[in-house]
């Protein structure tokens, strides 16, 4: 073990030596330039030092910039979701009072969804929240706003669609329902002319009381839409049950068009209970979304919160 160390100590002693006759030796022009030389690679070291942190800070700068840009439109997004939820369910609990009343949807423009789906760089993001937080759940998170996208966009195009054609279904049965109010009077107007017996005037008795029921209805309820309502009940159905109990060849006209009627009536309930029941089932999906990017995005809010904080410090 003392040889080795001997050896060790010799050898040190040698290569100090050699340094100190071959630095000596040397010209001072030749000294001067390694020096410079040197000092050149000192500074150039120094300075790709302070270019590297730079370049590292302000790739840390822009990817703080890109997740706070991308907090900031999942909270819009939020508004988006609020306002088709809230639009829906009024939308529901109007149906549920009546079904006529066809409300349009209101809706806040789905810019932070679209813009995460189909705007910003999703791999940029993505990798930007791995070198800030560590961890992949921003992944997941853009895979659902994708998804999102597509079904938002899907629900209100339906809807736009869908509305028009609800309102001339509506319309349609409106405009049917008068059209046998009318036939009623000029019927009762007809009949009334004539010396009528037996079931003929028992008819007329009954479909001339209904059309008394019907038109002091009308004059003390001038909401259309609760007319609407209550009329195949109050009087489509109750004339229809007069025609087919008592009804004569002469009368067939005026059941086949107070059967029409009703088929008109059951087409625009059909065709607003599916439009109503879509938009229902495209609610909840939403909100379910809703919940699992509240929970999915909880590191990256809580990484927003934590550079809030230390702005503040």
């Amino acid at each position: 073990m003392n040889k080795t160390r001997q050896l060790l100590y010799r050898t040190k002693i040698a290569i100090d030596s050699t340094y100190h006759v071959y630095w000596t030796s040397l010209d001072l022009s030749i000294k001067g330039a390694l020096i410079a030389a040197f000092v050149s690679l000192l500074v150039v070291y120094i300075q790709k030092e302070q270019q590297d942190k730079k370049d590292k800070d302000q790739q840390t700068q822009t990817e703080q910039n890109k997740l706070k840009y991308l907090n900031f439109l999942i909270n819009d997004s939020y508004k988006t979701l609020d306002y088709y939820n809230e639009g829906v369910i009024s939308m529901v609990k109007n149906y549920k009072e009546n079904p006529f009343v066809v409300s349009n949807l209101p809706t806040y423009v789905p810019y932070g969804i679209n813009s995460i789906a189909t705007k910003i760089n999703q791999e940029e993001y993505y990798l930007a929240s791995v070198n800030q937080f560590k961890t992949g759940e921003v992944a997941e998170l853009l895979q659902l706003y994708s998804h999102l996208n597509f079904q938002y966009t899907l629900a209100v195009d339906h809807y736009k669609k869908e509305f028009p054609i609800l309102i001339n279904l509506r319309d349609t049965y409106y405009d049917n329902l008068t059209n046998l109010t009318k036939s009623v009077n000029q019927f009762i107007l007809s009949e009334s002319k004539k010396k009528l017996t037996g079931n003929e005037k028992v008819i007329f008795d009954e479909i001339n009381a209904l059309a008394g029921e019907v038109n002091n209805n009308l004059t003390i309820q001038t909401n259309q839409d609760i007319w609407l309502k209550d009329s195949k009940v109050a009087f489509v159905e109750k004339l229809e049950r007069i025609l087919d109990a008592r009804g004569m060849a002469l009368h067939q006209n005026l059941l086949k068009e107070c059967k029409s009627v009703k088929i008109e009536h059951a087409k625009y309930l059909s065709h607003s209970f599916n439009v109503i029941g879509g938009m229902e089932i495209s609610r909840r999906n939403q909100q379910d979304m809703l919940k699992r990017i509240k929970k999915t995005g909880q590191p990256l809010f809580d990484y927003i919160e934590s550079l809030k904080r230390n702005s503040k410090l």
